[in-house]
């Protein structure tokens, strides 16, 4: 599967990469993501984006934390957004 997907992202411009903001496993799958973007379209704009938000208002921690993933977007040159579909925000 995910050499089946180097196809349709060979000429992307831009891609937005989701992870869920309190699993970690995900955030790690996230940047699988951007490292095989890059390593085929190495101009391609990175949005990160951090879903369902509402998860933290129920007690849940950010995993990793936002401080850690700004970095990381910011290393990557990537705009980070956070995101709930549940409540609207940035929607």
């Amino acid at each position: 599967y995910d050499s089946m997907t180097r196809i349709y992202y060979r000429g992307a411009r831009a891609a937005i990469v989701c992870y869920e903001i309190s699993n970690q496993i995900a955030f790690n799958r996230a940047k699988h993501w951007v490292r095989e973007l890059r390593s085929i379209e190495e101009k391609c704009k990175i949005y990160i984006c951090a879903t369902k938000t509402d998860l933290l208002d129920e007690g849940r921690e950010p995993a990793p934390s936002l401080d850690a993933v700004g970095a990381y977007a910011s290393g990557i040159q990537a705009k980070l957004f956070i995101t709930s579909s549940k409540t609207g925000e940035n929607i």
